[in-house]
């Protein structure tokens, strides 16, 4: 075998080396030059230049420059080409085909020092993700917009990324930071002479007053913005901004005003083909005829809203499959174009090469047959070989790694189970052997009813804190081996708070502490019952414990953000910072004495989080020493 190989590389290569494709230097240089690149630029500037007020002409612009820029191989015009018809697919709010787009133009611009270009690539993939809600990707992604504009150092460049990224922050709600970054990039428009941007700053500036409430200064910072997208011709903020002035016209009762502003608000978007504006110049259409409380017209123009956004999902499921369709299509061009100048250059070379090739072939394609196939075939073998190997060894190493973290949780559960079982019989034993001595004591006549009455009631706190101990072993033991069956349901929150206070009724009269249920009695949360009872009364128990004599115990609750926040706050001695740490691990399993020598297992607060994690809710806690605890339960208001 190897004596065939050897003559097959001595007769075959340098026949093959004389037989190579030369392609003519002449032809190369018209291959590479054979466009305008200057014209390919000329036409993606006037296509980003449009996206916002034209963006279907725009991206017919930018299709063409990319066919011309891939028949010329300009890098940099293909990804400014991309990126363009990225930016008029976000102008119509069709951001899953933006990204599409925006994608392949980083491709191409991530291969230049297109540092600008870059940036607003980077920007309005990061705007596609904010108006998508996906907040960590659209971060991650000005992040780099930033990085590029200061590269650039294009101050345009920059005011667009303080602008995106004041946006971010209202979308976060962090309003403060955003008014301070749109301040700062208006004085940077300025500085410019930038319309566009001052117009949607300006836009962004009136959105956070809306959403602060400060309705006093509202309609002037929709007057300015507004001047300033006329000036910029940007259709897209001025339809968004009739809207606005609408929805203000409902706030403040002037009907007729609102529904004015929503019909060119209608008009304006159908015309650069915002679906999306369209549909909520239509809901505000529905909310003014509600509001005024024009039962007919309401009606009547309900069954529009509903009517245009089903055509809308249709459409948009449509347009959708469309315009992927046409994605596809133009990489298939694009894709042609290569295989076709590619095709051209090797059939000139195989023209030259052909009688020599046919030579050889006729003489060795047995020999050479036979050894790829051989060569194919051991390649193979040693590959599923190899394959089956790795498998095996990461099947191995997989197993080990489980049995040794099963080792590690059996060992850890072993060692709190004792601990846990030591605590519990100690903590029993004393409350039990007190009951036992008190009816021995009785059944002697060695005490008299009213004092075994007297000390019993003495024994209520001990035994109450016994029971709780032993309810606590039992959940959090059913947890760990069976898992608990979570029934939730939508449940008032004041009559469990209430029986609480009525369990821990008489141990709160022995410390003389208060216990005040600060709880409306609309106030309802999406939670199992029976965990919620359980949680609350290991967190009254732990305040009852740690608070002094005349103390005060508060329950109470907020709701926000379709949560409902039960908090717990004492008056008691408080949590150091190094055991706040401590408080929720189960295999720590740590606990203090109460200000009355009180006992504990440390259980009450791991069962709590376990509980709460069933039900997805959390659990935290703040506290000051010497100045009392707050425990925070926080849970689902209504399902959903």
């Amino acid at each position: 075998m190897k004596s065939w190989l050897l003559l097959f590389c001595t007769m075959v290569l340098p026949v093959a080396l004389l037989a190579q494709p030369k392609l003519d230097k002449g032809a190369a240089a018209i291959a590479v030059g054979k466009e305008d690149t200057a014209y390919i630029d000329a036409l993606n500037k006037k296509s980003i230049e449009g996206y916002l007020y034209r963006p279907d002409s725009s991206r017919a612009m930018a299709e063409k420059a990319l066919i011309l820029a891939t028949q010329a191989k300009y890098q940099r015009g293909q990804g400014v080409s991309f990126a363009a018809i990225g930016y008029s697919y976000w102008a119509q709010s069709y951001f899953s085909v933006s990204l599409y787009y925006l994608f392949n133009a980083l491709e191409y611009l991530n291969h230049t020092d297109d540092y600008a270009e870059l940036s607003m690539c980077n920007r309005i993939i990061a705007r596609n993700y904010i108006e998508m809600a996906n907040y960590s990707l659209a971060a991650s992604y000005l992040k780099a917009a930033e990085a590029n504009a200061a590269l650039s150092k294009d101050n345009f460049k920059i005011e667009l990324v303080y602008n995106e990224s004041s946006l971010l922050d209202i979308r976060q709600k962090n309003y403060s930071q955003a008014w301070t970054k749109c301040k700062t990039g208006l004085s940077l428009c300025f500085k410019n002479k930038d319309t566009l941007l001052t117009g949607i700053i300006y836009s962004r500036l009136a959105n956070i007053l809306k959403q602060t409430q400060q309705n006093a200064r509202l309609k002037n910072y929709y007057d300015t913005a507004y001047y300033w997208s006329q000036l910029a011709k940007n259709s897209r903020l001025r339809a968004l901004l009739l809207n606005h002035y609408a929805e203000y016209y409902l706030s403040t009762g002037r009907f007729d005003s609102a529904l004015h502003m929503a019909g060119a608000a209608s008009r304006l978007a159908g015309g650069i083909g915002n679906m999306e504006l369209k549909l909520m110049a239509a809901d505000i259409v529905v909310r003014v005829y509600h509001t005024a409380k024009d039962t007919k017209n309401e009606l009547a123009f309900s069954k529009n809203y509903n009517t245009l956004q089903d055509s809308i999902r249709g459409a948009e499921k449509n347009n959708n499959f469309q315009l992927l369709q046409q994605f596809f299509a133009l990489n298939t061009r694009l894709r042609d174009i290569d295989e076709r100048e590619h095709g051209e250059v090797v059939n000139k070379a195989r023209v030259q090469s052909q009688h020599i090739v046919i030579t050889v072939l006729v003489l060795f394609i047995a020999i050479l047959l036979a050894g790829l196939l051989t060569i194919y075939y051991l390649y193979n073998e040693k590959k599923r070989l190899a394959d089956e190997l790795a498998r095996r060894n990461n099947a191995a190493i997989e197993q080990k790694n489980i049995i040794e973290e099963q080792s590690r949780h059996l060992t850890q559960l072993n060692d709190l189970k004792t601990k846990l079982f030591a605590v519990i019989s100690h903590d029993l034993r004393t409350p039990i052997s007190s009951l036992r001595s008190i009816v021995s004591m009785f059944q002697q006549h060695d005490l008299t009813e009213e004092q075994a009455i007297a000390l019993l009631k003495r024994m209520l706190p001990a035994l109450d804190g016994a029971d709780l101990t032993l309810s606590n072993l039992l959940n959090w033991s059913v947890k760990q081996m069976n898992g608990l069956k979570v029934n939730k349901s939508n449940i008032a929150i004041l009559p469990l708070a209430e029986e609480v206070q009525q369990v821990f009724e008489f141990a709160l009269q022995q410390k003389n502490i208060t216990l005040a249920v600060n709880i409306s009695e609309n106030s309802r949360a999406f939670v199992d019952d029976h965990h919620l009872k359980i949680i609350l009364r290991n967190l009254v128990s732990n305040a009852i414990k740690f608070t002094p004599q005349n103390g005060c115990i508060t329950i109470a609750e907020k709701n926000g953000n379709g949560k409902t926040t039960i908090c717990v706050t004492d008056t008691g001695q408080g949590i150091n910072a190094d055991n706040l740490a401590k408080l929720f691990v189960p295999t720590i399993n740590f606990t203090t004495r109460g200000t009355a020598g009180e006992k504990g297992t440390g259980l009450g607060l791991v069962l709590c989080k376990e509980l709460l994690d069933l039900n997805n809710g959390r659990i935290y806690v703040e506290s000051t020493p010497g100045a009392g605890s707050t425990f925070y339960i926080e849970i689902q208001e209504k399902e959903g």
